[in-house]
């Protein structure tokens, strides 16, 4: 892995490279809170002149720029950031835009072509491409067409947020621009000898932090190429998240984790967030003996008769859902649909 200190200007500004969030990333999830500090960072930082920290950028070259083609770049950590701050960018575009002259420096010609588009066309040409249904929302705000009627609200949100923020009569443009130049970050970049997934559980970035869904998602995907990742996304972990209604923070997903590990390893106790996935790493590491696809055909199995259970059963009555009792009514209440329905690959656990 190589790793040194770039300000964030500086990573966003290479012209022929395009940032791709993988997707088995989460989705765009940073609220105003953490908006509004980034906000204040900034502008601080531009206020006294001094460097602001925000974090490590991970990466790993997915193909490299050839004639019209960007050099594309997953981005395995640093998702929110750098979405944030493009938000940021596309905002300060049409604020300069509006305020024609305001800088010396730059323009929103200039920083449209520098810093929001790595190469010249449509979503091709965007410097940042989300994943999943943030994607189509992101190229609408830094295309500048018009949004997706299905629009992705935290992406859009807070690009209303950021632009109340500029049109305040106390905003100014010289200080932001200062602040943003004073961005500096760890860019670190994967080679083909690292473990994506080992350097990734290591390092705790800033923002909201990840639920037991997305570890097990990316633990899942993380491996596999891009097109095997996207296909294996849409094949069996979209059709897992679909099935439960109403579930922004994915506590019915994550239970329903909890539950299969229950299942295929009867005795051992998880309750935190960090201890599931603690098990959930020994039993794909140590147990299980079948293929990733094989696996999240079970999850997607047992899923669907958790969810039929949770909707019909009224699981979702149940006391305490983090207790074992809890877990022992859930193996109870569709130990019978599962044996019957689903044949589970595993080579040890079961019922």
């Amino acid at each position: 892995m190589q790793t040194k200190q770039e300000m964030f200007l500086d990573l966003m500004g290479q012209r022929d490279v395009q940032f791709i969030i993988p997707v088995y990333q989460r989705s765009y999830a940073w609220t105003e809170k953490q908006c509004d500090d980034l906000w204040h960072d900034i502008n601080r930082a531009g206020r006294i002149g001094s460097v602001h920290f925000i974090g490590t950028v991970l990466y790993k070259a997915e193909s490299m720029a050839s004639g019209d083609q960007a050099r594309q770049l997953a981005l395995i950590d640093g998702q929110q950031r750098i979405a944030t701050l493009t938000l940021l960018l596309a905002s300060f575009r049409t604020y300069l835009r509006e305020h024609e002259g305001v800088l010396e420096e730059i323009d929103a010609v200039q920083l449209d072509k520098q810093y929001l588009h790595a190469l010249d066309g449509a979503e091709g040409g965007c410097k940042l491409i989300l994943s999943r249904l943030d994607r189509n929302t992101m190229v609408a705000v830094i295309n500048e067409t018009p949004l997706p009627e299905d629009s992705a609200e935290r992406v859009t949100e807070n690009l209303e947020f950021f632009r109340e923020k500029m049109a305040a009569e106390d905003f100014d443009p010289q200080t932001f621009w200062t602040g943003l130049l004073h961005l500096l970050l760890i860019d670190a970049e994967l080679g083909d000898g690292d473990h994506a997934q080992y350097v990734f559980d290591s390092m705790n970035s800033k923002g909201m932090p990840l639920t037991t869904a997305d570890l097990v998602r990316n633990r899942f995907l993380i491996a596999e190429s891009h097109e095997e990742q996207t296909r294996l996304y849409k094949e069996y972990w979209l059709p897992i998240e679909s099935m439960f209604d109403d579930d922004k923070e994915a506590t019915k997903l994550n239970n329903a984790i909890k539950g299969w590990l229950a299942v295929n390893l009867p005795g051992v106790h998880a309750r935190s967030r960090d201890e599931v996935y603690s098990v959930f790493k020994h039993f794909i590491d140590e147990v299980y003996e079948g293929t990733t696809e094989e696996m999240l055909q079970d999850l997607r199995a047992f899923a669907k008769m958790y969810a039929e259970n949770f909707k019909f059963n009224e699981v979702k009555k149940f006391r305490s859902e983090g207790s074992d009792e809890w877990h022992n009514e859930i193996r109870d209440g569709i130990k019978k649909d599962i044996a019957s329905k689903m044949p589970y690959r595993f080579s040890q656990g079961g019922f």
